[in-house]
């Protein structure tokens, strides 16, 4: 998951850290954490995600929002020395 992926979301869907926060029934500084893979979201909580960015992105699924990190296939096939 990349860092901006999931706060970028948030902010496409006009809530705070804090209205998560709240939603969540955890800290603002949980969702900061959360934010930045420090750590992870509940199942539960991914689908309350999805379901308020699909308030503005009606077939987002919780793959694109919290697993949608690009692997670069060349340097992944490259062998070590």
């Amino acid at each position: 998951m990349s860092k901006e992926t999931i706060k970028g979301y948030r902010i496409l869907t006009g809530y705070t850290q804090q209205d998560l926060a709240n939603m969540f029934g955890v800290t603002k500084q949980a969702i900061s954490q959360k934010e930045r893979g420090v750590s992870r979201f509940s199942d539960k909580e991914m689908i309350v995600v999805r379901n308020l960015v699909r308030e503005v992105i009606p077939n987002a699924t919780i793959d694109d929002i919290f697993f949608s990190q690009k692997v670069n296939k060349s340097k992944s096939n490259q062998k070590k020395e």
